[in-house]
């Protein structure tokens, strides 16, 4: 019994640990979705590579699935030129959570 309580407290102590994100990297990633964020606000992608890498990869909404940074990108202002034209957008409440050693 004092095994598994043992092994028990070693495991979410392990999975608490793997939840912590250091400060710089939190606000790394907070800048980056406020770049989003501000694409978002203002329809222009065009500065899209300033916060995704060259094999970025997104599916939206109802499962379109867009792969490489300039299909991502063009695909994306296509949907906020039409669709999307003149509908304001307003951010929620994000949450940054670490998953593993160095994820989030």
């Amino acid at each position: 019994m004092k095994t598994c309580l043992l092994v028990l407290a070693l495991l979410l102590g392990a999975s608490r640990a793997f939840a912590q994100l250091a400060p710089a990297d939190e606000a790394a990633i907070r800048r980056t979705v406020a770049r989003m964020t501000t694409n978002f606000q203002n329809h222009h992608f065009a500065d899209m590579a300033a916060y995704t890498t060259p094999d970025v990869s997104w599916v939206n909404i109802v499962g379109m699935w867009w792969r490489g940074r300039a299909q991502v990108r063009q695909a994306h202002q296509a949907i906020f030129d039409t669709s999307f034209k003149g509908v304001a957008f307003t951010p929620g409440r994000a949450t940054v959570r670490g998953i593993a050693p160095g994820r989030a």
